[in-house]
């Protein structure tokens, strides 16, 4: 991890989330369909993380992808999920958006908020995952939970990315979780390696597990795109 000198903590400076009022993140009124991706006025992600998360689901070769969010908060990153993936499940204790039936993936299907805690309450979301964000309980132990408990409900070619892979806590329980896994995969440590600031310390970067590949997919994705 980069030292406290790094200049894109000068730059990127976030309040912590529990601080001052929280509400609903608003969809961007952007006209540009990338502008509206890269609209980060709301929440806690970087233009680079918004991008990268887009990226990510963009190229993965499955045709129908059912994603979840553990941790969504005022709902800022669902935004950017929900535009890249056909079903998404968020789970969080306290979530600051309510369930709209208008609020659509990209296949059409309405965005669903589960009100839970993870890992226990996975198990009421159907499995197997394509996808999966990890952004909700930033510590050792909680990182590192969810990392084992993933491990059985991810589908044959997944990808699970970790937001504030730059945060010390996270980056323990993630490494020390990946090493106990049973299933071939491969850890992208800090694949996206951004920095953030906030009064809690470090955060920011972007970590990725991909789960054993299925040969039986597509290897070109934008094929089935443009038949």
């Amino acid at each position: 991890m980069s030292d406290s000198s790094d200049p894109r903590l000068t730059r990127n400076v976030f309040d912590s989330p529990t601080m001052g009022a929280v509400a609903e993140a608003p969809d961007s009124p952007a006209a540009h369909s990338v502008e509206r991706l890269l609209d980060a006025r709301h929440g806690l992600i970087q233009i680079a993380e918004r991008g990268f998360l887009y990226g990510i689901l963009s190229a993965m070769p499955q045709k129908f992808i059912r994603a979840v969010e553990i941790g969504t908060w005022t709902g800022t990153t669902m935004h950017v999920l929900r535009r890249a993936c056909d079903e998404l499940y968020c789970i969080d204790p306290e979530p600051q958006w309510p369930e709209n039936p208008s609020t659509l993936t990209r296949a059409g299907n309405p965005v669903h908020l589960l009100k839970g805690y993870s890992p226990r309450d996975l198990e009421r979301l159907p499995a197997p995952f394509t996808f999966v964000f990890v952004d909700g309980d930033h510590s050792e132990q909680g990182v590192y939970r969810d990392t084992i408990a993933l491990e059985p409900l991810m589908e044959r070619g997944g990808v699970i990315c970790y937001h504030d892979a730059n945060h010390p806590p996270v980056e323990r329980g993630l490494l020390a979780a990946s090493k106990e896994w049973k299933r071939p995969h491969h850890l992208f440590h800090r694949a996206c390696d951004t920095l953030s600031q906030t009064p809690d310390g470090i955060f920011g970067g972007i970590s990725v597990i991909t789960v054993e590949s299925d040969p039986n997919q597509d290897k070109e994705p934008w094929r089935f795109l443009n038949p």
